[in-house]
């Protein structure tokens, strides 16, 4: 999931295609502090991801699979 949002901030399809392309144009990236992760699903994989996703300095959003039982919510 980190890597996933890494990939999409840091536009990785494009640095890949000016790789092939030998090209080297500088471009702007985003950056994930401030923004916000969803995470559906907070077992252990959710949990690890969330405490990842804070340690980047994002707002987490998690949903357990079981909706009966409680969850706080991360900002």
């Amino acid at each position: 999931m980190i890597g996933a949002a890494l990939f999409f901030a840091k536009d990785f399809r494009r640095m890949l295609r000016n790789q092939a392309a030998g090209v080297w144009e500088q471009f702007d990236i985003e950056e994930l502090r401030g923004r916000t992760m969803g995470i559906v699903g907070y077992g252990d994989i959710g949990r690890a991801c969330s405490q990842r996703a804070h340690a980047m300095g994002m707002r987490v959003l998690a949903l357990r699979a079981a909706p009966s039982s409680p969850l706080a919510i991360s900002s």
